[in-house]
């Protein structure tokens, strides 16, 4: 029988419960003009990137879980895709072109085909590996590699790599999280799964927290629906845009 991480199920359960927040505020604020000054504010770029952080470390620790990682990255891409259709068609100021699902969907792909390259490496040192390049390639799409700047921003014309972190002026996307740099996030969840797990403290990651990790073994679905519903209420409650 194989063992329950309930831990990564309370985790991804508490970035679900806190992105639900974050786009109901979200929608107030942008769409609504609701004076939530927070969100224009550090606090409120802080709180995105916790969540996201978050989802992408848990997701690539459990693609170290994952029987079946190329199947479950196609799902998870195909969902992505579909989101881009329905955004372009309904909500093209909102439209989303490579977010977060996209990303995760192509990291599990990824990996699944880097798996023989990923188990001959230490745990330890793949997830501080991992991390660094993360790190050094985080302002990718300002140009900047290491801190070294690599080309300016506005000569690039042409947004075919805007999945790899490099895009033209014109492009937008409402949710974007490359796989430069957020592969190297996922591979960090990924490594320093295994090397807590080879520390002995499996027992730590198999702690149940009832409503987080009930909540957290409901992500994707929950995802697709959540930012529908939560327009329905705004438009209940405030009436059209």
């Amino acid at each position: 029988m194989r063992t329950r991480y309930f831990t990564l199920d309370a985790l991804r359960g508490f970035a679900l419960i806190n992105m639900v927040a974050y786009h109901f505020c979200y929608d107030l604020r942008y769409l609504y003009g609701l004076p939530l000054r927070f969100m224009d504010e550090r606090s409120g770029f802080c709180w995105q990137q916790m969540i996201c952080w978050t989802f992408i470390l848990v997701s690539g620790a459990s693609a170290a879980l994952s029987r079946r990682p190329a199947r479950r990255g196609m799902a998870v891409l195909g969902c992505g895709m579909l989101l881009t259709v329905v955004t372009f068609l309904i909500m093209p100021g909102q439209r989303i072109v490579f977010g977060v699902l996209h990303l995760l969907g192509c990291a599990m792909l990824l990996t699944a085909g880097l798996l023989p390259l990923l188990q001959r490496l230490s745990p330890a040192a793949g997830a501080a590996g991992s991390f660094l390049l993360f790190l050094g390639t985080r302002w990718i799409s300002s140009g900047l590699l290491f801190g070294v700047r690599i080309f300016e921003p506005g000569m690039v014309s042409t947004n075919l790599f805007a999945p790899l972190g490099i895009y033209g002026l014109g492009f937008f996307s409402a949710d974007y999280f490359p796989v430069i740099p957020w592969y190297f996030l996922f591979l960090t969840g990924y490594f320093l799964f295994g090397a807590l797990r080879a520390g002995g403290a499996g027992g730590l990651l198999s702690r149940k927290i009832p409503l987080l990790s009930a909540a957290g073994r409901h992500t994707l679905p929950v995802y697709l629906i959540h930012q529908p519903i939560l327009m329905g209420i705004c438009l209940l409650i405030f009436g059209e845009i």
